[in-house]
C-alpha cells in the first residue's frame, strides 16, 4: 500500500503527516475528496472563576459553626 503524505492539518485520516484512509480520491480541481474534518472532542471540566467557591463562606452559608477545641470535651457521652 503506498504511503500518501498529506498537508491537510484538520483531516481525521491524517496521522503524523501520512493519510490513513482506506481509499483516497483526489482531483486536480477539487483536491482530496476523501477529506473529512476532524471533530474536536467535547471539552470536559472547563473550570471558570464562577465555579470556584470559598470554603469558609460555603460552611457559613449552610449554618455550620466551628467549635473551639475546648467545646469538644464539654459534651457528656
Amino acid at each position: 500500500m503506498p504511503r500518501i503524505q498529506c498537508y491537510y492539518d484538520d483531516c481525521r485520516f491524517l496521522r503524523d503527516g501520512v493519510c490513513h484512509a482506506d481509499i483516497v480520491e483526489f482531483t486536480p480541481e477539487d483536491g482530496c475528496l476523501t477529506f473529512v474534518i476532524r471533530v474536536a472532542p467535547p471539552q470536559v471540566n472547563k473550570w471558570t472563576d464562577d465555579d470556584v467557591i470559598d470554603i469558609e463562606d460555603s460552611w457559613n452559608d449552610v449554618g455550620f459553626e466551628e467549635k473551639e477545641e475546648a467545646d469538644y470535651w464539654d459534651d457528656d457521652y
